[in-house]
């Protein structure tokens, strides 16, 4: 009876003393032993309205205007390339939009066409008109899309 108590009261004990474990390697290595995360790209973050991983990648020196990987976000099973102001728009949310701007991603007449273009496609309605405000209107005619 008493050897049955002990392995009840152990197993708690046991799962604490793992997951303490993995806290002090996540700490230490950046990884934890538990339910490790899948590493995400900057456009990933983007796409996935990940904020916190947004402000800790371009803090650790990423840049916002490269463009970069993003699977099975954008496109269902597919590898997309994107840059992180094109990942924003695949959201329809202008928050995350202007949290690429806020932090320095390059929006200018080499760039604004085919963001608002996009903008268009996705009916991400709010980024189009503001995109639309600061540069006027842009022809879509022959512009290629990432996606």
């Amino acid at each position: 009876m008493t050897k049955g108590l002990w392995m009840v009261a152990a197993a708690p004990c046991a799962v604490a003393i793992v997951f303490a474990a993995s806290g002090v390697d996540a700490f230490v290595t950046g990884r934890p032993l538990v339910w490790p995360s899948r590493p995400v790209t900057l456009s990933e973050a983007m796409a996935n309205r990940d904020q916190g991983e947004v402000v800790r990648q371009v803090a650790a020196g990423v840049s916002l205007d490269g463009r970069y990987d993003v699977y099975d976000v954008i496109k269902s099973g597919r590898h997309t390339p994107a840059t992180p102001l094109e990942a924003s728009i695949a959201t329809r949310e202008q928050y995350m939009f202007e949290l690429g701007l806020a932090y320095g991603a390059r929006l200018g007449p080499d760039n604004a066409r085919v963001l608002f273009c996009l903008a268009d496609a996705e009916r991400a309605t709010d980024i189009r008109d503001d995109l639309l405000r600061k540069f006027g209107p842009q022809d879509c005619r022959g512009v290629p899309l990432p996606w």
